[in-house]
């Protein structure tokens, strides 16, 4: 029986990790300074989750009006429904998958990694997250066992489908991380080619 870490940092900090970091610390700070001003004027009766609710709503009105990180925002449209859950780390491969931005060609393409952008199993023209784990006929086994253990498997469904129950969180972070850590063994040994 294998031992379960969790994380020690406290949910509220577990945030959408492939959202602009500059836009999550700018609205942290934000909230502690309406917070600090509160109190320094003598208000103490701040409600600290109406802040909080006030700064997601700023967030989530850029989230949906920013043209960029656009993947992300087809996976997480609701950031209140993201960041209430309870469960749930964001690792390394979920953050690639949540992102758009790790072992896929489009992506290494742009930061001149590789010299072409398309998929190294199918000849896809463009090597997305998209592509890799919703497309590609490569990872289709994986993705039909997926689909098998936590239902309808698509960019519009993923999320929802991952903070239903840490079951399925689990299921999905190992899906992801399979698929990188293979495709990243494929990827290396093509550039040594």
């Amino acid at each position: 029986m294998g031992r379960r870490t969790t994380s020690k940092i406290p949910k509220k900090s577990v945030s959408v990790s492939a959202a602009n970091s500059s836009s999550k610390d700018m609205f942290s700070a934000q909230e502690r300074k309406t917070c600090w001003q509160a109190k320094r004027i003598g208000n103490n009766n701040t409600d600290n989750q109406l802040v909080r609710r006030r700064t997601i709503a700023v967030w989530q009105h850029r989230w949906d009006s920013d043209n960029r990180g656009r993947w992300t925002a087809r996976l997480i449209p609701d950031l209140k429904t993201w960041l209430a859950r309870d469960f749930g780390e964001v690792n390394y491969y979920l953050t690639q998958f949540l992102s758009g931005h790790g072992y896929f060609n489009s992506y290494l393409y742009r930061m001149r990694k590789v010299e072409s952008p398309n998929c190294i199993y199918c000849e896809a023209e463009d090597d997305t997250a998209e592509h890799t784990f919703f497309e590609c006929n490569k990872w289709l086994p994986e993705r039909e066992a997926l689909a098998m253990q936590v239902g309808t498997f698509t960019p519009r469904t993923v999320t929802g489908k991952m903070i239903e129950n840490i079951t399925n969180w689990d299921r999905v972070k190992m899906f992801t991380e399979k698929i990188l850590r293979l495709k990243k063994v494929d990827l290396d040994r093509r550039q040594l080619e």
